[in-house]
């Protein structure tokens, strides 16, 4: 229970209490206690200022006129009250007229004012009460709040925090975060850059013991280059517009600004299983400065298996969800039913802010040496390389499934609606 009082005598009676029961919405003891703190500051006229009928600040009826607007109705229940109730019959604010006694007003709920919501005034989901003295600026928050439409959150399973079987429940969705800006992407580039804008020289060593036995060599060149059999592939699946563009190996390399001398790299990301891979990294690489920025793209965050695992029923703990491995089907690729497009259009943003216009470039390529695996832009079939130029419909900004930049860690939780005091203002579960 929320027991507020204010005092003009630090040992004299209370000038006025409000009281708000344990199961009062808490946007209503919000909504009070933030008029309050304003009124406090601007001092003892303010929320210490008796109602006063007929005065611009203090009249009673501002308590009520949010009601009036909202399409609350009238009532009179007995010939000392005066009630208002809410277009579904749920909450009500009735006001008491005639003398009353300030110790009873503080002491039980037979106030001046009185909200509560529920079928019977005897047994109410919730109430709150104020006294004779409350300053009418601090009333009208309340009423603002109780008569709000705008929706609130709750959690669906705490259902002490809402009445079920009277609320209005809508399941929702928390939204993405927003994507980072040109100038977050360069402020974190600027973070991780070595002291004097040098890339530190990497230390190279001759190991001194004796080469490993052939078989092991082989067997761990085996484990590398399964994938660069399979890489161009998914790169040519991509489509990606840029110039002087080409896979060797697992890596995909272009040059997406002629003349300048960064380049783009855009190799796989390793999960904790062998020979499993649950993303992407692009990286902004110079000749002199070596990797100056990079960024990971995660086939979670950005919807590539979402298609292959729920139509296998896969559970979200499952460590083969949104990666794919060298263990595949016969005949298909290692990305079999993979959907790009959240990757791509996250490619095309992270390139819109190191290669402006790149990527409306759109002009056919070539494979750049002698073990080099063209990318071309356009695929014969899914999974397959195709010998078509480049598209200049390339384009891929505004799809519906744009994804973010970065991989945030949250996750998906259903959520609903219902109403703060029931009948009174919808509320996000």
């Amino acid at each position: 229970m929320w027991r507020i009082n204010a005092y003009i005598n630090a040992f004299g009676p209370p000038a006025w209490g409000v009281c708000f029961n344990d199961s009062a919405p808490t946007e209503l003891v919000t909504a009070f206690t933030s008029a309050l703190a304003e009124a406090y500051r601007q001092g003892p006229d303010h929320y210490l200022a008796r109602p006063l009928a007929g005065s611009a600040y203090r009249d009673p009826l501002q308590a009520v006129s949010p009601l009036i607007r909202r399409g609350w109705q009238f009532d009179r229940p007995d010939l000392n009250t005066f009630a208002i109730t809410a277009p579904d019959r749920l909450p009500t604010l009735e006001y008491a007229t005639g003398g009353l006694d300030p110790a009873i007003e503080l002491e039980t709920r037979a106030a001046r004012w009185h909200l509560w919501t529920g079928t019977s005034s005897a047994r109410p989901f919730w109430y709150a009460t104020a006294s004779t003295g409350t300053p009418a600026a601090l009333l009208r928050a309340v009423t603002e709040a109780v008569s709000n439409p705008a929706p609130l959150p709750r959690w669906h399973e705490d259902t002490h925090s809402y009445v079920r079987d009277y609320a209005q429940l809508s399941l929702i969705l928390p939204p993405r975060p927003p994507s980072p800006t040109p100038l977050d992407v360069r402020r974190a580039a600027a973070s991780r850059r070595p002291a004097g804008g040098q890339r530190p020289a990497l230390e190279h060593y001759q190991p001194t013991g004796p080469a490993r036995p052939a078989p092991i060599a082989r067997a761990c060149l085996d484990r590398r280059t399964f994938l660069s059999l399979h890489a161009p592939e998914f790169f040519t699946e991509l489509r990606l517009p840029f110039h002087g563009q080409a896979a060797v190996g697992n890596t995909y390399l272009a040059a997406p600004a002629p003349g300048a001398r960064p380049r783009l790299r855009i190799g796989f990301t390793r999960t904790t299983y062998a020979d499993t891979y649950g993303g992407i990294r692009l990286a902004v690489v110079h000749p002199d400065r070596g990797e100056i920025d990079a960024a990971a793209l995660s086939f979670l965050d950005h919807g590539t298996f979402d298609r292959r695992d729920v139509a296998s029923s896969r559970p979200l703990d499952n460590s083969t969800r949104a990666t794919f491995s060298r263990h595949h089907r016969p005949g298909q690729p290692l990305w079999e039913e993979a959907e790009v497009t959240g990757l791509r259009d996250a490619i095309e943003q992270y390139t819109g802010v190191w290669f402006p216009g790149a990527w409306t470039a759109c002009t056919p390529h070539r494979a750049a040496g002698g073990n080099a695996h063209p990318a071309p832009a356009q695929p014969s079939a899914r999974g397959g390389p195709s010998s078509l130029p480049l598209s200049p419909a390339c384009v891929g900004a505004g799809r519906a499934r744009s994804r973010a930049l970065l991989d945030p860690d949250a996750k998906l939780r259903g959520q609903g609606a219902t109403r703060s005091g029931p009948g009174t203002r919808p509320v996000l579960l």
